[in-house]
C-alpha cells in the first residue's frame, strides 16, 4: 500500500485552528506575509546552516542577508544584521558539531494508509533541537510548537525535544519537551486523519492563535471575530 504523507506542521496547524486548512482545501492561496519576526527566524536558520557547513561568521550572515532579502523582496538593514549576528553567537557551541541539520523524521501511523512526517533543525546524542528565533523573551511554548515536538519525539522515538529560543540580544531561553505515550500521539494523529474525511470538521480554539502570522487571515471569516477588526485585509 502506498503511504500517504501529513506533515507535523499541518497536523499542529489544524489542532491549533483548523479554519486554515478549510481556506487552503476551498482553493485560497496562502499569502505569506512579510512579518520582521518571521525573517529573522528564515535569517538565522540559514547563516546557522553556512556556519554548521564550516563558514566563518561574516560570511554566513552576508550570505543569509543575501538570501532572506530575495526570499522576501525586503532589506536587511543593519537592525537586522546585528540581532542576527547576537543570535549566532549565542547558539550554544554543541549544535555546531551536530553530524546533521534539517533532519527529516517520518514515522507510520498505526492502523493507516498515513506516515507522518517533519522536518528538525538538530538531533544531537539523545534530543531534537531547534532553534527559534523570537522578538521578546518567551516565558512559555506556544501550543502549536508543544504539538510539533511530540510528533518529532515520536517519529524518532528520542526521549525529549529542547526548543532554544534566542532573543534580538543574543539572550537565549530553553524549553525542554519530554516524550508523552507513544498511544497519546497515535490518538492525536488518528484523530487528524478522521477529521480530515468528514465535511465538518471541529473547531478548536478561536481564542489566542497568531492570526498576524497566518498566511490565510485575508481570506478568513473568523479573524474579525478573535481580532476585533473590521477591516481583514490591513
Amino acid at each position: 500500500m502506498q503511504r500517504k504523507y501529513i506533515s507535523a506542521s499541518r497536523v499542529a496547524r489544524f489542532l491549533y485552528c483548523p479554519f486554515t486548512l478549510e481556506l487552503e482545501e476551498a482553493g485560497y492561496e496562502p499569502r505569506e506575509q512579510y512579518i520582521p519576526a518571521i525573517a529573522e527566524g528564515t535569517a538565522l536558520h540559514t547563516a546557522f546552516r553556512y556556519v554548521w557547513q564550516g563558514a566563518d561568521l561574516e560570511e554566513a550572515i552576508d550570505l543569509s542577508a543575501g538570501y532572506t532579502s530575495l526570499l522576501y523582496g525586503q532589506p536587511f538593514d543593519e537592525k537586522i544584521r546585528k540581532a542576527l549576528e547576537a543570535r549566532l553567537r549565542a547558539i550554544p557551541d554543541y549544535l555546531y558539531t551536530a553530524r546533521a541539520t534539517e533532519v527529516r523524521v517520518e514515522a507510520d501511523i498505526p492502523d493507516s494508509e498515513y506516515a507522518v512526517f517533519g522536518y528538525v533543525d538538530v538531533i544531537f546524542d539523545d534530543k531534537i533541537v531547534d532553534l527559534k528565533a523570537v522578538s521578546r523573551s518567551k516565558s512559555e511554548l506556544p501550543s502549536t510548537y508543544l504539538i510539533q515536538a511530540q510528533i518529532y519525539l515520536y517519529a524518532t522515538g528520542l526521549p525529549k525535544a529542547v526548543y532554544c529560543m534566542i532573543n534580538e540580544k543574543g539572550q537565549v531561553a530553553e524549553f525542554e519537551v519530554k516524550k508523552a505515550p507513544p498511544e497519546v500521539i497515535e490518538e492525536m494523529l488518528r484523530y487528524f486523519i478522521q477529521s480530515m474525511g468528514q465535511a465538518y470538521r471541529p473547531p478548536s480554539g478561536l481564542v489566542g492563535f497568531a492570526c498576524d502570522k497566518c498566511a490565510f487571515r485575508y481570506a478568513c471569516p473568523f479573524v474579525s471575530v478573535v481580532k476585533g477588526e473590521d477591516d481583514l485585509l490591513r
